[in-house]
Order: structure tokens, then C-alpha cells, then sequence
């Protein structure tokens, strides 16, 4: 969905705080409970607006390094899920994104401990047909963001054994990725000296020409997560569309010229509009306007709540008039 609405926020935030403590607030709920009821919101919300929510939640110090590290993990030991539950849903992309934010707010104590505590249980889970795509992109994401040699040394201690099960089960998909992976290790990881793995001898001698572009790619990524500056969130990064609903162009062009007013979107982005419906729309907009990867989006909650009665749907409307009614 493009929009989502201030109950389902709520809900997400119930759920995050849920998943993020030790403890269930009913006994008779497990964390798996939890956990999937994460899982079934996946498909119906982007990364971008949980990003906003998880960001809003550490502001106000309903979240911090270490629950949102619980919840991380808790997502990891989804992978052992019922297929139906992630096979339609980002499921890595989810657990990426989240150690991301891990990042961006200088938590990485807490992102090398889950990164050493689930390491060896997404290389066991290689083994499976049902969750090995899962688990590569998770450990691709591990080992780009690792500065240390740790997590891809655990992968080369299990490469044999892997490769041995590849053999029997012919996944040409990933063997190819542990190779791009093995080639990845090494460009990241070249102020060590893995001259003396035979395993690595052998994959290499076999498949010695990586493609450039991903390893570029990956390198680049492991120097950002690792710079003394993040990119600005409140800088704008993207150019997207505000889709018409029919006549609704005065709404998408005012909004497209606040977006634009840089102090304002600053405001509208650091601040918590708990009560104020409109402002929290907005600032779900301005969110999606700034980290969507889509070409656009969808303004209807907003225009729902902040058109005027007498503005008729499907009638042109005059910006002006607009703008002044939505800050009265």
C-alpha cells in the first residue's frame, strides 16, 4: 500500500515494542506470535515508513540499541518460518534494512553481536533449499558490513562442507553466490593474508573472474558503513511523482513545494506529531518523498483527511486555498 493510516502506525509500534523486550506481555504469546504478526504487515507497508516509525520510537526512547537488536534476531530466527509466512514479503531486505538503522544511529556494539550470535545459524541454513537465498543475502549484507575478518572466516570454515552438499543437490544459484561471495570477502577484506586457504585456491582457480560491478558495488557500501558520515536523512535524495486521484493536482503541488522548503521538511521530519493527524501524514509523505525507491507515490490518506468538505472530489481546486486551510 502507498498510504498507511495512523492505526496501522500504532499497531506497527505495539508490535516493534512487543518484539523488542524480553518479555511478552501475555504469557500465553510467544515471540514467534509476535514475530509473525510482523511478518504478515511486511507486504502491506515499506521499509522507508518502518524506518520513520523505528526512527520517531529511538527519539522518544522507546527504542534503543539493544531492543532493537532483540527484534532483529527475533526476525532472523524467522527464517525457519513457514514458507507461505516470507515468501511473499522483502523477508531479508526487512532484516538489512533494520541493521542498517543500527548503523545510522552509531549502535554497532549491539549490530557485532547479533552478527557474531547468528552468523553460524544463517550458514546452517545455507544447507536448505527453503531458506538459502535468505540467508545469503543476509550474510552478504554481515561479511560487507564486518570490518573485522570474523564473520567471513566463519563462512570459510564451512565452505567445504557446503560445497560438498552442492554437489549433491546441484543449486548452481548458490554456488554461484558463494562465490560471489568468497570474491567479495577477499576485495573487502585484502589487508589479510587468505593466500594459504586451499579452499579458496580451488573456487578461485575454478571461477578466478568476479563481476567488477558487483564488487565495486560492495566495496563501496563497506567504506560507507564504516565513514564518519552518514549521508544526511534530511537531505532530499530522490525525485519522485505524487500520484493524481483525479483533480488532485493542487494537493500534490503544494506538497511537492513544502517538500522543497528545506527547514520545514527538517521539522516535519525530526519532530512527533502524536495528536496531530495531518502533520503525521504529512510527515509519512515527506518520509516516502525522501527514501521511496519508487517513481511515486500516494497521497490519498492525506487528501482525505485535509480536504475540505465543500472541495469537491474530482473538481479542480485552487492551491492557494489549499495551503491556507491546511495550516489553519
Amino acid at each position: 500500500q502507498d498510504g498507511i493510516t495512523p492505526i496501522q502506525i500504532r499497531s506497527i509500534e505495539y508490535l516493534f515494542d512487543v518484539m523488542s523486550t524480553n518479555k511478552s506481555p501475555d504469557k500465553n504469546l510467544s515471540k514467534t506470535t509476535f514475530s509473525c504478526a510482523i511478518l504478515s504487515l511486511f507486504p502491506r507497508i515499506q521499509l522507508d515508513i518502518a524506518d520513520t516509525i523505528i526512527k520517531t520510537m529511538f527519539n522518544d526512547a522507546r527504542l534503543n540499541g539493544e531492543r532493537l537488536s532483540i527484534m532483529i534476531k527475533c526476525l532472523i530466527e524467522l527464517i525457519d518460518a513457514p514458507i507461505q509466512l516470507i515468501q511473499h514479503m522483502p523477508y531479508e531486505t526487512w532484516i538489512t534494512g533494520l541493521c542498517t538503522a543500527l548503523v545510522k544511529f552509531n549502535q554497532h556494539e549491539y549490530l557485532i553481536k547479533i552478527i557474531d550470535e547468528t552468523t553460524l545459524f544463517l550458514i546452517d541454513h545455507l544447507f536448505y533449499f527453503e531458506t538459502y537465498d535468505n540467508a545469503i543475502q543476509i550474510l552478504f549484507w554481515f561479511v560487507r558490513y564486518d570490518k573485522r575478518i570474523q564473520t567471513f572466516r566463519y563462512i570459510l570454515n564451512r565452505l567445504s562442507s557446503l560445497f560438498e552438499q552442492l554437489k549433491i543437490n546441484n543449486n548452481d544459484d548458490l554456488k554461484t553466490k558463494i562465490i560471489e561471495l568468497c570474491h567479495m570477502g577477499i576485495a573487502i577484506h585484502s589487508e589479510y593474508d587468505l593466500s594459504n586457504e586451499i579452499i579458496l585456491k580451488q573456487i578461485f582457480h575454478s571461477f578466478p573472474q568476479p563481476d567488477l560491478n558487483i564488487l565495486l558495488n560492495h566495496k563501496n557500501i563497506h567504506a560507507k558503513f564504516h565513514s564518519i558520515n552518514f549521508e544526511n536523512d534530511n537531505k532530499i535524495k530522490n525525485r519522485l511523482g505524487i500520484i493524481n486521484l483525479g483533480n488532485t493536482c493542487y494537493v500534490n503541488s503544494v506538497l511537492q513545494a513544502l517538500y522543497q522548503c528545506d527547514l520545514f521538511r527538517k521539522y516535519i521530519l525530526e519532530h512527533q506529531f502524536n495528536e496531530q493527524i495531518v502533520l503525521r501524514e504529512l510527515q509519512i509523505i515527506f518520509a516516502q518523498l525522501n527514501l521511496s525507491k519508487r517513481p511515486y507515490i500516494n497521497a490519498a490518506n492525506l487528501v482525505q483527511i485535509a480536504r475540505p468538505t465543500w472541495f469537491v472530489l474530482n473538481e479542480q481546486q485552487d492551491c492557494a486555498e489549499f495551503l491556507g486551510l491546511l495550516f489553519s
